[in-house]
């Protein structure tokens, strides 16, 4: 809901009719400009989607084929930027995370991914390609979730329980207006326990660092994914949940679905 300074120079703002925002908030960021009477905050259509979705019980899409019963979903999102930013560290790094997914059975996940993602290995790094495939042939024999190949994103979001992964992705906004919590990724590296390590309390692992930031939990050495798996599963996020609510509120017009 926040813009940067830099994004305000835009060419189509200054030659737009009018211009939609998504929130006062956001238009506020604009008091200073030349077209700040022409910003309309009426909402997000993504936003809208997704409520709407939300009021109408969405069921699993039949293609997916999988049985979520009694499972927490999880959406994990990879994006091209963390394969071309941390090509040597994101394979293997989910290759630890769907290790952990196939011993957890109070788990599934629903994987999203660029539909670009596989041209863009094979063009950028073709040597690891093998490795890509064998990492989705992995998650599929394990039965570990499914992969949405399809073009709409909004019905994972809606279905799903929670979001792990890149810290940089416009679908995370979509988990802030579904009041669901957000554990984004550390890419440039893999953590691994050890006991000797103090793990933070959920409520004080979830924050929005500043105004232009996401409401969520960052990985660290002080709050895993295992972490964060274990109070979802157990029901120990409620007090987050709560603080979310507050920090994203104003994040849009029109959260009625209208």
């Amino acid at each position: 809901g926040i813009m940067e300074d830099k994004k305000k120079v835009s060419p189509g703002f200054f030659n737009a009719d009018y211009l939609v925002f998504q929130s006062n908030q956001q238009k506020e960021c604009f008091r200073d400009t030349s077209y700040y009477e022409r910003i309309l905050p009426f909402g997000s259509p993504k936003f809208d989607k997704i409520i709407g979705y939300s009021k109408n019980n969405l069921s699993l899409p039949e293609e997916w084929q999988y049985d979520f019963y009694g499972k927490k979903k999880l959406l994990l999102n990879t994006t091209i930027e963390d394969f071309l930013n941390y090509y040597g560290t994101i394979l293997n790094k989910l290759k630890v995370f769907f290790d952990l997914f196939s011993q957890r059975h109070a788990v599934a996940i629903m994987c999203v991914s660029h539909r670009l993602l596989e041209a863009t290995v094979k063009a950028m790094h073709p040597e690891l390609i093998e490795k890509y495939h064998n990492l989705i042939s992995f998650f599929n024999d394990n039965r570990i979730g499914v992969f949405d190949t399809t073009a709409d994103v909004s019905r994972a979001v809606v279905v799903s329980d929670a979001y792990i992964g890149s810290e940089d992705s416009s679908i995370i906004a979509l988990f802030e207006v579904c009041d669901k919590p957000v554990f984004k990724f550390d890419s440039s590296r893999i953590y691994i326990g050890n006991e000797n390590r103090n793990r933070k309390r959920a409520e004080d692992a979830f924050v929005m660092k500043d105004s232009t930031d996401y409401f969520g939990a960052t990985e660290s050495e002080d709050y895993m994914f295992e972490d964060f798996v274990y109070d979802l599963v157990n029901g120990k996020l409620t007090e987050v949940l709560k603080k979310q609510k507050i920090a994203e509120a104003g994040i849009a017009a029109n959260l009625d679905g209208t």
